[in-house]
């Protein structure tokens, strides 16, 4: 299964490592390639990843692209973080941390998301299967996958159940819960529509520093943000003063290349180069030619080429009756609904 996957060497080796990682790898490219196809289902790019679509699109610079590589890596940290609270990995169990407020009130129970190894697999997976280059795509790139493993561990929950005489609550048992993907895909199309370009930059084909403050972001608004200092951003699961001596030497190893942040917030996405319309066939997307809008939008779906009206007729079930005991028994009804078609 893991020679079925586009992977490089060091990823087909931590794919075949445990029993289900293959599985959960699969799982996560399902997630973000269908949460992604929902979160742009109305608009002229629709995650169109058939094909060399997906290639091309990731080939370049464009806030698409930044939204590809944050939702890849949110994906990934989220389901391995489940697949351990479900046993499907045998590496990891449920997450066992001790980390919380008034422990002495609480005990720790539950099967909760465990969160520290969805972090640390998912960096340790994108980080083998990245190219080594030091130029500013590649700091972008980085800088969106850390992003969507941020956005992930920012929206981790603590889940409590009371115990206690007559509801009393004078313990809890508690765990810690990641929220839904749907919810995360949420928070990263707003970055998405939010993202800011590298307007100006130095590159080390130049010969020039990377760490010059010509470097600046502009967003859609005009909205600037400048100088842009590139600095060392702490790992996602690490806090503390033992943050180093956590670290493996692997991790070690690679942190002066992994942690150049690009920008001067971590939760902003950025992105290189502007994108195109994606009105038209080309090879990054199949057009809006054909593409079912919705009234209210159409004009900027269609790009201004006007819409067709047909006529379709609708078959569902309605009128449902439950039989006793084991059966459900419906009326087809059928009406008819107007579809809008780009021309």
């Amino acid at each position: 299964m893991c020679d079925l996957m586009l992977l490089q060497r060091k990823q087909r080796k931590m794919c075949r490592r445990d029993k289900g990682v293959a599985d959960t790898l699969l799982e996560a490219i399902r997630l973000s390639t269908q949460e992604c196809e929902y979160q742009f289902k109305a608009e002229r790019w629709n995650c169109s990843l058939e094909g060399q679509y997906r290639l091309n699109v990731l080939k370049k610079g464009f806030k698409e692209t930044s939204f590809l590589y944050a939702i890849s890596s949110a994906s990934l940290v989220h389901t391995f973080a489940r697949a351990c609270s479900r046993g499907s990995i045998d590496r990891c169990t449920c997450d066992e941390s001790k980390n919380l407020q008034n422990r002495e009130a609480w005990l720790w129970g539950g099967c909760g998301d465990n969160i520290r190894f969805g972090l640390k697999f998912s960096r340790r997976f994108l980080r083998a299967g990245k190219r080594r280059s030091k130029d500013i795509r590649a700091r972008v790139d980085q800088h969106n996958i850390r992003l969507g493993r941020k956005v992930v561990k920012s929206a981790v929950s603590t889940r409590c159940k009371c115990h206690g005489i007559s509801g009393s609550c004078s313990v809890q048992t508690c765990w810690r819960q990641l929220s839904t993907f749907l919810h995360i895909g949420n928070l990263l199309k707003n970055k998405y529509e939010n993202s800011y370009k590298v307007v100006t930059y130095t590159n080390h084909a130049t010969g020039k520093s990377p760490l010059s403050d010509e470097i600046e972001l502009e967003n859609d608004s005009g909205n600037r943000l400048k100088p842009i200092e590139i600095q060392t951003s702490i790992m996602d699961n690490d806090t503390g003063r033992d943050r180093k001596s956590r670290k493996s030497k692997r991790d070690r190893k690679s942190s002066t290349d992994d942690e150049m942040d690009i920008a001067p917030r971590s939760n902003l996405m950025v992105h290189l180069d502007d994108s195109p319309t994606f009105c038209e066939a080309s090879s990054y997307s199949y057009g809006t030619s054909g593409r079912v809008c919705d009234r209210s939008n159409c004009d900027v779906m269609c790009c201004g080429r006007g819409y067709n009206i047909r006529s379709v007729t609708v078959k569902r079930a309605c009128q449902c009756q439950v039989l006793w005991c084991c059966d459900v028994k419906c009326k087809q009804c059928v009406s008819e609904k107007e579809v809008f078609l780009c021309k």
